[in-house]
C-alpha cells in the first residue's frame, strides 16, 4: 500500500497528478484535519476516477464524519488508521452528520417542505419575525438612494453659502 499524505492547501488537480503517477496496488489517501479538498462529492469520484485509471484501489484515512458520509455515498474504502482494514463506511443517520449538501443532486420533495412546516409550527409568529429581521439581506438600491440624497442635499447648501457669499453686495 502506497501511503500519499496530503496538504492542507493541496488543489484537486495537484493530487490527482500524484495519484497518476503512482503506480501500486492501493493507495491511501490520508489527509490533514483542516483540509477541505475531500469533503466534496465531485472531488472524491475525480480521485477514484484517477486511481481507478491507473488500476488502483483508493483508500482514504480518515475519522472525519463529513468525509466518511460522502465516502459512503461513493462507495469508497475507508479506515480510521493505516494498521485497519479498510471497508465501505456505514451512511450518516442522524442530521448532524449529514453535509449540509445534498449528495445524490436530487430535488426537495413535497414531503421535505411539509416536514420542516410541522418542525417550524411550535415556533411562535414572534420569533419568526426575529428570525427573518435576522435573515435580512441588505438592499443595496435603498442604500444608494440614501446616498444620493445625502449628496445632494450636501450640494445644495455648498450651492446657498457660495450664492450667499459671492452674489451678495
Amino acid at each position: 500500500m502506497k501511503q500519499l499524505y496530503l496538504e492542507a492547501d493541496d488543489e484537486i488537480t495537484a493530487i490527482i497528478s500524484k495519484i497518476e503517477s503512482i503506480s501500486s496496488e492501493t493507495i491511501a489517501l490520508i489527509p490533514p484535519k483542516r483540509s477541505t479538498t475531500l469533503h466534496s462529492v465531485v472531488n472524491l469520484k475525480l480521485l477514484k476516477k484517477a486511481a481507478d485509471s491507473v488500476g488502483s484501489k483508493l483508500v482514504v484515512i480518515t475519522r472525519d464524519p463529513s468525509i466518511l458520509n460522502v465516502a459512503s455515498q461513493l462507495k469508497l474504502l475507508t479506515a480510521p488508521n493505516l494498521e485497519t482494514d479498510p471497508s465501505v463506511p456505514e451512511p450518516a443517520t442522524t442530521a448532524k452528520e449529514m453535509p449540509s449538501a445534498t449528495i445524490d443532486g436530487s430535488q426537495p420533495t413535497d414531503a421535505d417542505f411539509k416536514s420542516a412546516e410541522t418542525a417550524t409550527k411550535g415556533v411562535g409568529e414572534g420569533d419568526k419575525k426575529k428570525e427573518i429581521k435576522k435573515k435580512r439581506v441588505p438592499d443595496f438600491d435603498r442604500f444608494k438612494k440614501r446616498i444620493l440624497i445625502g449628496l445632494g442635499i450636501l450640494l445644495l447648501i455648498g450651492i446657498l453659502i457660495w450664492a450667499f457669499f459671492n452674489l451678495m453686495p
